[in-house]
């Protein structure tokens, strides 16, 4: 009787550390995919066709959290339409506003529970930093 507590108290060890471990990993990776989509995401808009012009903001510092794509939705037309990723500080988001005509139709949520948002500039290049609420931070050159 006392061999099978001890192991049953052992298995109830291992299986409550287990779990432990598991959420643990299982919300870093929610976090960790949350960076991956929100860069790919942006990669996409950046790198997308019909693009006329992208726009970077940037103060005397060489700093920024807005970019503009100026861009055409079909050939034959002259409008020009625009979207703005920019980070919303009063939600912690970083947001895809679309315009047309100068109206915003459309706001789409690109990452929730974003700290920071910015761009530097260093020379020709441009580097896209993003932290989230937890201190975590992914760079990417774009």
């Amino acid at each position: 009787m006392a061999l099978e507590l001890i192991v049953l108290g052992v298995s109830y060890q291992i299986i409550s550390i287990t779990y432990k471990s598991y959420k643990f990993y299982n919300e870093k990776s929610i976090r960790k995919d949350s960076f991956d989509d929100a860069l790919i995401t942006i990669d996409r808009l950046i790198k997308g066709k019909m693009i006329e012009n992208i726009n970077i903001i940037d103060n005397d510092r060489g700093l920024t959290n807005e970019i503009i794509i100026t861009y055409r939705e079909k050939h034959s037309e002259d409008k020009v339409y625009q979207k703005k990723i920019k980070l919303d500080n009063f939600d912690n988001k970083i947001v895809l506003e679309t315009y047309k005509n100068n109206f915003r139709t459309g706001i789409n949520v690109i990452m929730r529970e974003v700290s920071d948002f910015t761009i530097i500039k260093k020379g020709k290049l441009f580097y896209l930093i993003i932290e989230n609420i937890y201190g975590e931070e992914r760079i990417q050159c774009l």
